[in-house]
């Protein structure tokens, strides 16, 4: 005898699977989902939002405005440019990330950005594939002196 569920009432359910005792609905419904997904490719909104994805989007700004508005606000103009700089961006590699901002360095996997003329430093985590800078410390020149690569490496 063949179940009947409300999957097979809306016409989900090919006619030709024929659900025995012991079948779940929701598996059954899963793979159709599977078989009848429309390739993403095919819609047309998807070059814009490949173009959209390509832009690096930097998160925690919040830091930034903490520092200048709380130890130097002559941080602030500096600040702006190298995250509207960032936020412009279509990084790849470390090599792209170079060839915007020279003066950056690597340190086990965190990026560290001189801004303003080597005055304040930025520590940064850069996941290319998501296009996501993550702001992990703020600080001037002095400050980072005093950090250790075990610091840099646990930010």
């Amino acid at each position: 005898m063949r179940h009947r569920s409300s999957f097979d009432a809306a016409g989900l359910v090919p006619r030709t699977r024929h659900l025995s005792a012991g079948h779940n609905p929701r598996d059954i419904w899963n793979g159709i989902r599977r078989i009848y997904r429309p390739p993403i490719d095919n819609f047309p909104y998807m070059e814009v939002c490949r173009a959209i994805m390509l832009v690096m989007r930097v998160l925690a700004l919040s830091a930034l405005r903490d520092f200048w508005e709380g130890e130097d606000a002559a941080a602030q103009k500096p600040m702006r440019e190298w995250f509207r700089t960032c936020e412009l961006a279509k990084w790849k590699s470390f090599a792209d990330v170079r060839a915007t901002f020279s003066q950056t360095d690597l340190v086990r996997e965190r990026y560290i950005f001189d801004i303003g003329g080597n005055k304040w430093r930025i520590i940064a985590r850069i996941n290319f594939r998501l296009g996501r800078v993550l702001i992990r410390w703020v600080g001037g020149h002095e400050s980072y002196g005093r950090l250790s690569e075990r610091d840099i490496a646990a930010l």
